[in-house]
């Protein structure tokens, strides 16, 4: 069994901080909003190139990944792209005007990712709604984990 360790969260093996009593440990997100906002940018600059390189296979691009994944829409397409399936638009909203439409879409999303093995750790759907970016930053790196070998 080989262990690889990702460049983009440095020394740490994984977003999920350990378990215990009491409040949850903090993850590698809390950790470097707190202690290394500095590598902030690189993070969110290697997930971005990760979901514009599979979202460019129909010519989307995202420049922020917080208002531009918010509306659960781009989350749906990453999905789609990376476990090979188109998803009828009947199941989602493509131009989402009203938050609950959003929210709606983000659950799809997320049970999107559920359906793809991918367990979304200390995030839910509204987290991605209201454009916390820590929150975008933990779903994409799950998905960066499972599917970063993906063409």
């Amino acid at each position: 069994h080989e262990e690889v360790v990702e460049e983009i969260t440095g020394n740490e093996l994984s977003p999920g901080g350990g378990g215990g009593l009491g409040a949850p440990d903090k993850d590698v997100f809390d950790r470097l909003f707190e202690q290394a906002p500095e590598k902030l940018r690189a993070v969110e600059v290697s997930l971005l190139n990760f979901a514009n390189k599979h979202l460019s296979k129909m010519r989307l691009e995202i420049d922020d990944l917080s208002t531009q994944l918010h509306d659960g829409v781009n989350l749906i397409f990453l999905m789609c792209l990376l476990e090979g399936y188109c998803l009828p638009l009947c199941e989602y909203h493509l131009k989402p005007k009203t938050n609950d439409q959003k929210l709606r879409n983000a659950g799809v999303a997320f049970r999107l990712m559920d359906d793809a093995g991918l367990y979304i750790q200390r995030v839910k759907p509204d987290e991605i709604v209201k454009k916390n970016l820590k929150g975008t930053l933990r779903v994409l790196y799950a998905i960066y984990s499972k599917f970063k070998y993906c063409d």
